[in-house]
């Protein structure tokens, strides 16, 4: 492992690090002075979903001695070089070029001891209007430059594998061990040092459950989970995010928090959205807590399933997948302008399409992650005390409103609405029933240190830096 690993503490600004700082799965580890190794991260994968949420993360990580860190530059970086010091004191120059999705950008520091290797990030100057166009998988060659001690800068090209912006990662796997890695990196030899002798790197969707009977939207469940105000008391960081336990085991790396960037609550359908469900008459205005009665919380909860339900979004276990990569586990997740024009959402793309919503109207929200699945859960208080889990796979899992108002012949605009309305009512106690359930079976889970359990209180992304990724007209 390399040196950010020994700076994990229980903080998600070091959970990131942690993250962004994994060692390739295929390289060599150097023994030469003088002599460097292309540093590339999540085995050699770009993803600009990571790439453009993270870029506003605070990277002043807390590092246990920084006078002797071999991490130099950027902490949360992503390509670098491994050089190893000739000797004390050495000055190193390391460049990144790539015209597709950066400008040339560029570290000049000191190696303080001979011998010893570091590992060298410079900030990388991302062009992020190229990255948020990226539909597809592609192949992008980056250009890495080190000059060590002011002689000959020699080079080497690297090919990266360049996400779509849609791809999310959520899990690091343990890396295999030396033993296991095959094909590892040759070095890249630097002129001899004239003072040293020359010696010799998907989650499959379950069906939504349709035979469950409905049950009053009331049901909820008082939880002890983490807030962002607990998580701050409990890490002096107010993150929301759980980053597990520290057991010196290599069991991983969870990074699914990063799930909270496809939740745009600033969206401009979002608007739209809310606007159709003001129309139905089933809430006067949203009001967020401010009634301070969990039935208006749910009122409100329900007026945006009615109006989702009436445009027939329909659940979908159809999930584009740009292929399987071992070094880093990812999601393909549909933004919500895919989701809505589409008419159809997997149990990702659900969650971070109601999460949107109802950050929207001042809520509190979270999505949880169980093996294979995700729901949304929000608060009914604004102390987030007692939280109502919401089961969007149900959500045109019977006829649609769509569907409702186009078959029936009625010439009542009324009775069409009221048709429409007896399914959402059926739908909607249905999928509150199973989730709130198994967010109440699954409490001891969220609450362990089990990486397939987790609870991303989106809140508290939003507070550490995680941004959301950007509308882009036409994607």
């Amino acid at each position: 492992m390399i040196a950010p690993l020994h700076y994990f503490v229980r903080s998600a600004a070091c959970a990131l690090a942690l993250a962004l700082c994994i060692t390739p799965i295929t390289q060599a580890e150097p023994k030469l002075k003088g002599m460097w190794f292309p540093q590339i991260e999540l085995g050699g994968q770009l993803f600009p979903s990571m790439i453009i949420s993270t870029a506003t993360l605070k990277r002043d990580v807390p590092i246990d001695d920084e006078e002797n860190s071999t991490v130099l530059g950027d902490v949360m970086g992503l390509i670098g070089a491994r050089v190893v010091s000739p000797r004390d004191k050495t000055s190193v120059v390391v460049e990144v070029r790539s015209d597709t999705v950066m400008e040339p950008s560029r570290i000049e520091t000191e190696m303080a001891y001979a011998g010893e290797e570091y590992h060298v990030y410079p900030k990388i100057a991302w062009k992020f209007d190229k990255l948020l166009d990226v539909r597809q998988r592609m192949p992008v060659n980056v250009t890495i430059r080190v000059s060590i001690d002011g002689g000959p800068a020699s080079e080497r090209v690297e090919t990266l594998d360049l996400r779509s912006i849609n791809d999310c990662p959520w899990f690091i796997p343990p890396e295999p061990s030396i033993e296991e890695a095959a094909d590892p990196q040759e070095p890249v030899p630097q002129e001899p040092d004239p003072q040293e002798p020359d010696p010799q790197q998907a989650n499959p969707e379950p069906d939504p459950a349709t035979d469950t009977q409905a049950t009053d939207p009331d049901t909820a469940v008082d939880t002890d989970v983490d807030t962002a105000a607990d998580t701050a008391a409990d890490t002096d960081v107010d993150t929301g995010v759980d980053t597990g336990v520290d057991t010196g085991v290599d069991t991983g790396t969870d990074i699914s928090f990063l799930f909270a960037a496809f939740v745009n609550e600033d969206h401009p359908m979002v608007d739209q959205i809310l606007k159709e469900a003001l129309s139905a008459k089933i809430v006067d205005s949203f009001v967020g807590y401010q009634a301070q009665d969990p039935q208006v919380v749910n009122q409100q909860v329900y007026s945006i399933w009615h109006a989702l339900h009436k445009r027939g979004i329909r659940y979908s276990s159809i999930t584009a997948s740009a292929g399987k990569n071992d070094a880093v586990y990812a999601q393909h997740v549909r933004f919500i302008d895919q989701s809505i024009d589409n008419q159809q959402a997997n149990c990702v793309d659900g969650s971070v399409l109601f999460a949107s919503l109802l950050r929207k109207i001042g809520l509190n929200v979270q999505l949880a992650c169980v093996p294979g699945h995700m729901y949304v859960t929000y608060a009914l208080n604004p102390e987030g005390t007692t939280w109502v889990g919401l089961e969007t796979t149900v959500l045109g899992s019977g006829q649609s409103g769509r569907d409702v108002l186009n078959d029936l012949t009625l010439d009542d605009p009324k009775s069409k609405e009221a048709a429409a309305r007896t399914i959402s009512d059926a739908t909607f106690g249905q999928a509150i029933e199973i989730a709130t359930k198994e967010l109440s079976d699954h409490m001891k889970d969220f609450e362990g240190a089990n990486p397939e359990y987790q609870l991303i209180d989106v809140g508290a992304a939003r507070a550490m830096g995680i941004i959301p990724i950007a509308y882009r007209p036409g994607r």
